[in-house]
């Protein structure tokens, strides 16, 4: 297979020079799993995507992964030398921009590159550093391989030259999957002709059998896009809100909340709140509140009754309990604003992990994951009140047999919940594995370097090998 042009993409192995290379042992293999290494090997070797090598500073052992339909998937652990190399910053495209810019499109073609990364060969010097060992030889890649740091980098970078003028106008890409849009039907030929003569003009391959199948969540994804009614006159609405905790928060240089309004015909809008000032958990769940009182506002709730598992922050804006931070007074007292535009406000405790739509929506906040096509993102860059007590007296201790509490009205126009979200003891380690952070607690940060040595990340995913050389995945609460 030729590849792309070197002067369009060559992937270039910046490798720091101050790291010692790692060579590994051959670790054993099973019958079955010797037999499809072999058999993957010599795939590659037709393929010309690498070579035999006989002496190599840098050598990586092949890891099984189980696939879906029980077969193995070979890949190779580059764990070493990804380690030894700078992260380059190029910036991936966010899939809810890719979706979004494809409504009100009468045609939409799937295109799927073959081999994709093998596309582009590596610049000379670095194929040495990238050598794997098996059972039948040492050999090293001669083109970009998957599970390479920055290989997805390299990759775009080449995608935004072929296609630079055509991306945004009447294409979409990510990775190796494109997406010609045409505004209108009569324009498809014409949009698919300027794509192949500019992929044939950089010799890009693409694959005929999954060209048809590629997208299949995202097609389905875009041909039910939800429709968003307004809300019905005197029925209620519903909305649910979540919110990370400071464990999570510290691990991720930022915490996440999640909200959800319901309408009374089933239609949802739904918000990702992504924090990125130090908060406390209780701050947290306090941001998440007045972003939820202020959305109830804006679709014009007049009533509303508020359910939180936080004892905190429900008993200090009920007047339960009394508020002895300044920082906590500010936000009771943002709440007390906002509750003048309610007819009644009222907030109840309940159990926790009782709202899974806004908790995953929390998490994707906090975890920074890609934003779902149908979620609205929200950044919040400083908090929504400042320490001053005084602006207003705190709230005072009501006794639950006050006889001028209001009576509770049997009907009500919203739910709101808060919730915390549980931390993934996963993901300091995928963090240091990846990006070399570490959490500031001393203790944890040298237990997460020492056990590190037993993980590797395959697809985003933590594994950890076992004695048999399988990659096992490992799964959180």
């Amino acid at each position: 297979m030729p590849g792309v042009p070197r002067e369009l993409a060559e992937h270039h192995l910046r490798v720091d020079p101050k790291v010692k290379p790692v060579k590994e042992h051959l670790r054993r293999s099973a019958t079955e799993k010797r037999k499809a290494i072999g058999e993957e090997v010599a795939r590659l070797l037709v393929a010309e995507f690498i070579r035999e090598i006989y002496h190599s500073e840098w050598l990586a052992n092949v890891v099984m992964v189980p696939k879906k339909d029980d077969s193995l998937c070979i890949c190779i652990d580059f764990k070493h030398i990804n380690r030894a190399c700078p992260k380059d910053h190029f910036p991936l495209p966010r899939i809810d921009k890719i979706v979004d810019s494809t409504a009100g499109c009468e045609r939409l073609s799937f295109l799927d590159a073959y081999s994709g990364y093998h596309q582009i060969r590596l610049y000379g010097p670095g194929e040495i550093k990238i050598a794997f060992i098996t059972p039948f030889g040492c050999f090293c890649y001669v083109t970009m391989p998957f599970g390479l740091k920055n290989a997805g980098a390299t990759f775009m970078r080449m995608i935004q030259k072929y296609l630079l003028t055509q991306i945004d106008r009447n294409v979409e890409a990510y990775m190796d999957d494109i997406v010609v849009k045409s505004r209108k039907g009569f324009d498809l030929l014409t949009d698919l002709a300027e794509t192949f003569a500019n992929l044939r003009r950089y010799d890009i391959k693409l694959n005929p059998s999954k060209s048809d199948a590629a997208f299949a969540e995202l097609k389905a994804l875009l041909s039910t896009q939800p429709v968003l009614a307004a809300p019905i006159s005197k029925e209620p609405l519903l909305l649910y809100i979540a919110a990370t905790g400071q464990v999570v928060s510290t691990m991720l240089n930022g915490s996440g909340a999640g909200v959800v309004l319901v309408s009374p015909r089933g239609d949802k809008l739904s918000y990702v709140l992504q924090i990125h000032f130090d908060s406390s958990n209780n701050e947290a769940e306090y941001e998440a509140l007045l972003y939820g009182l202020r959305m109830a506002i804006s679709v014009g709730v007049r009533r509303l009754m508020v359910y939180g598992d936080s004892d905190l922050v429900v008993n200090q804006v009920m007047k339960e309990w009394d508020i002895r931070s300044p920082a906590m007074t500010g936000y009771c007292n943002a709440v007390r604003k906002l509750e003048k535009k309610f007819e009644w406000l009222e907030l109840h405790h309940i159990p926790r992990l009782k709202n899974q739509a806004a908790d995953d929506l929390a998490k994707i906040g906090s975890k920074r994951e890609p934003i779902p096509s149908n979620v609205f993102l929200e950044h919040l860059h400083t908090p929504s009140v400042q320490e001053d007590p005084f602006t207003e007296e705190p709230p005072q201790p009501k006794s639950s047999t006050d006889p001028t509490e209001v009576e509770i009205p049997a009907v009500v126009n919203l739910i709101m919940e808060v919730l915390v979200v549980i931390p993934d003891w996963t993901l300091p380690y995928i963090a240091y594995l990846l990006r070399k952070e570490l959490p500031e607690d001393e203790d944890e940060a040298r237990q997460i370097v020492r056990r590190s040595k037993d993980f590797t990340v395959i697809g985003g995913q933590l594994y950890r090998e076992s004695v048999t050389g399988v990659a096992q995945r490992c799964i959180t609460p």
